[in-house]
């Protein structure tokens, strides 16, 4: 299974939704596992702390058709060691933030834009420190490399110096999974992957998640495109006008 690092403390359970079925989770950044599907790595499923990353691999035909899906909605946190940054106004005079990487993360994306919404943007740009994956990114704080980091709450939910933060400051962090494409020998490995997908978008599995931190999955609609110019229809019986006529000359 490759999960987004945001499920880590969640893999316990998550073996327990399909009666223990054996399975190993692979945990890192949405992106780089996404890369890694890409490359052949053998996982049965991809959960994506983005659904965009979900369809696009369905869109290159390496998920198994219909089965990308939302199963969550991520929220963000600010979270130090000392608790001594208990909101963002802290960030000021903190030495090193550190969030996720943005390029490949979808927890560094919202982070960064909580971040540029500030007026003090300019002056703590230069002090954040990017981490591989969200949970390396709460490392750092916990180790004192850096005195905060804004990473998924689903991390650090119940833990002092941990704050909750506003949706309305970053766009929404829709999770979604898929079932990794395998070979027709593989047929059975691909079942249990199903049951899998089955469990976790079901009852069981919306209940654990939401015991995590985590919101139900509200895909947001994709603007549609523009109409198009409708042509302006001539009244019937319209002339034509008529351009200015030059006198003629008589010699």
């Amino acid at each position: 299974m490759a999960a987004a690092s945001d499920l880590a403390p969640l893999e316990g359970r998550m073996r327990a939704l399909v009666n223990g079925a054996p399975m190993r989770f692979v945990f890192g950044s949405s992106g780089q596992l996404a890369s890694q599907i890409r490359a052949g790595a053998p996982y049965d499923v991809y959960l994506s702390a983005s659904l965009d990353f979900v369809r696009d691999l369905e869109k290159e035909g390496r998920l198994v058709v219909g089965t990308a899906r939302a199963y969550a909605r991520g929220r963000l946190a600010l979270y130090s060691k000392d608790g001594k940054v208990a909101g963002l106004d802290g960030l000021a005079a903190a030495r090193a933030i550190a969030i996720a990487n943005p390029a490949h993360a979808p927890y560094g994306v919202a982070a960064r834009q909580v971040l540029r919404g500030r007026a003090d943007w300019a002056a703590i740009s230069g002090r954040i420190v990017y981490a591989e994956n969200v949970r390396q990114a709460l490392q750092f704080a916990e180790s004192g490399n850096a005195d905060a980091a804004l990473v998924a709450w689903s991390l650090v939910k119940g833990r002092a110096g941990a704050v909750l933060l506003s949706e309305g400051l970053h766009g929404p962090i829709v999770q979604g999974l898929g079932v990794v494409r395998a070979k027709a020998a593989e047929a059975e490995r691909t079942a249990q992957a199903m049951a899998f997908v089955t469990a976790m978008t079901g009852a069981a599995g919306q209940a654990m998640l939401a015991e995590a931190g985590f919101e139900p999955a509200i895909v947001p609609a994709r603007a549609a495109p523009p109409p198009a110019p409708v042509p302006t229809a001539k009244p019937a019986g319209a002339k034509k006008p008529r351009g200015k006529r030059t006198p003629t000359r008589k010699y």
